[in-house]
């Protein structure tokens, strides 16, 4: 697969890569850990959708979040991707939760026995630094050991757990010290993936292809200040090759809705997405473009 629409962005930026062990794989994923599955499913982006709209939407357990970003703040507004709750992705108890502390939401999951699949920060109308995501019963399949990070960029690359794999890289700007900050979920990698994660590197790089090995699939992405010139980014390797290639390539467009449609056409499904403001030579400043990793579906 190739990106669908061509890059407008060249312009290089800093980036800091950590590669984590390279191993053949030697367990299979939990049903929670949809972005390494690749059995076909129902799947659907919602965006822009209120928390309590979202909440709804799931609520009879026959569909189930897989990803959330924080769209705008004052009203809280999410985007989403939801899939079908069933078959290899069928997972009991998943939650959506939102305008809690970092700290409250740790020690949530901890008295409650979850852990998180996906940690939004975002800074409140009032100021306070808040969390959004999705967290699962830290039971059955799904139970493994977790680990939050949060802080600067070498801060987090120097302490992540030996043995763990970033599931997400989210970031912000702390409202206390104005300093750009990063917000890591990583759990255990008892599969053994490769992985690499990228720290504000351009949509032209992710286009490109130049980031990493051949193999690799994007899992998750996330904008720096907002646009396509700082993007944070997950890849792992070494995942299983079911229809013959790797899964998670990159795809962009300056309209969702487009990416939905020529998904669905390709009978691909969105694994994730990020959006940001284009701002460069030759580009509409202001305009939003869409970065989303898509795998096979059939």
């Amino acid at each position: 697969m190739q990106s669908i629409r061509s890059r407008r962005l060249c312009a290089a930026t800093m980036f800091a890569m950590t590669v984590g062990a390279v191993a053949t794989a030697s367990a299979t994923p939990g049903p929670a850990d949809d972005r390494v599955q690749q059995a076909a499913i129902g799947w659907e982006v919602q965006n822009p959708i209120a928390p309590a709209d979202l909440q709804a939407l799931v609520a009879d357990g026959t569909r189930r979040i897989t990803d959330v970003h924080v769209n705008s703040v004052g009203p809280l507004m999410l985007s989403a991707v939801v899939i079908h709750n069933g078959g290899a992705y069928a997972v009991s108890g998943e939650h959506l939760f939102y305008g809690l502390t970092v700290d409250t939401a740790i020690a949530d999951f901890k008295s409650e026995n979850r852990r998180p699949l996906v940690m939004e920060p975002y800074v409140n109308t009032d100021g306070t630094l808040l969390v959004a995501g999705i967290d699962v019963p830290d039971t059955g399949p799904d139970a493994r050991g977790w680990q939050i990070l949060r802080g600067s960029m070498s801060y987090v690359v120097a302490n992540i757990t030996a043995g763990n794999r970033p599931i997400t890289l989210r970031t912000y700007v702390d409202p206390s010290s104005g300093n750009r900050e990063y917000l890591v979920t990583a759990v255990k990698n008892t599969e053994n993936y490769g992985w690499y994660w990228y720290f504000n590197v351009t949509a032209n790089q992710i286009s490109n292809g130049s980031l990493g090995p051949s193999d690799e699939s994007l899992i998750d992405a996330s904008a720096d200040n907002n646009t396509a010139m700082g993007i944070n980014v997950v890849y792992y390797t070494g995942l299983p090759t079911p229809h013959g290639y790797y899964e998670g390539w990159p795809y962009f467009d300056t309209s969702l809705s487009n990416l939905v449609q020529d998904a669905k056409e390709l009978s691909y499904r969105v694994l994730c997405y990020t959006q940001y403001t284009l701002h460069g030579t030759g580009t509409a400043n202001g305009e939003t473009e869409f970065l989303a990793s898509e795998g096979d579906n059939d």
